[in-house]
C-alpha cells in the first residue's frame, strides 16, 4: 500500500489491463523498423524499448 500512496501523491495513475491493450493508431516509425506494423498498443510502448526506433 505504501508504493501506491507514494505514486498517487506523485500524480501517477493506475493502468488497468484493458487500458494496456488499447491500440494506438497512426504511429510513424523509422522505415527499417518492423516491430509492430502501423499500430502499437499502450503495452508495446510502455514495456518495450521503442526509443531507438522512433524517428
Amino acid at each position: 500500500m505504501l508504493v501506491y500512496e507514494v505514486l498517487k501523491k506523485l500524480d501517477y495513475a493506475i493502468l488497468s489491463y484493458g487500458k494496456g491493450n488499447e491500440k494506438i493508431e497512426g504511429l510513424r516509425f523509422s522505415d527499417d523498423v518492423v516491430l509492430f506494423g502501423p499500430d502499437a498498443t499502450v503495452y508495446d510502448l510502455l514495456y518495450k524499448d521503442v526509443l531507438d526506433v522512433t524517428p
